[in-house]
């Protein structure tokens, strides 16, 4: 059975704005985000192949280049929104 995770990317820009996804790590999932972040960020995932891993950090990496309106759970009064201070990427597992 496949662990589950939840990744969250917060944005901070006078209030905090959250955007987050539940996932499994799998490698189609993998493929998805690997080749989002390819395409647009192609010099930030040099190092990383295109066979899935487990590490957190290359995940944090994929999910951290996709822009907020990829994420299924979205502040609205925020959508869209391009001036911001910080963001940070979260990866969790999902314990029930």
């Amino acid at each position: 059975m496949t662990k589950k995770y939840i990744v969250t990317k917060r944005v901070y820009y006078k209030v905090e704005n959250t955007y987050w996804e539940e996932f499994e790590m799998t490698q189609d999932r993998w493929e998805g985000l690997y080749s989002y972040a390819k395409e647009h960020s192609a010099e930030s995932v040099e190092h990383l192949s295109e066979k899935m891993t487990d590490k957190i950090e290359d995940w944090k990496l994929l999910w951290s280049i996709l822009p907020q309106g990829e994420y299924q759970k979205c502040d609205e009064a925020t959508w869209g929104r391009e001036e911001y201070d910080e963001e940070r990427t979260f990866i969790d597992e999902v314990k029930k």
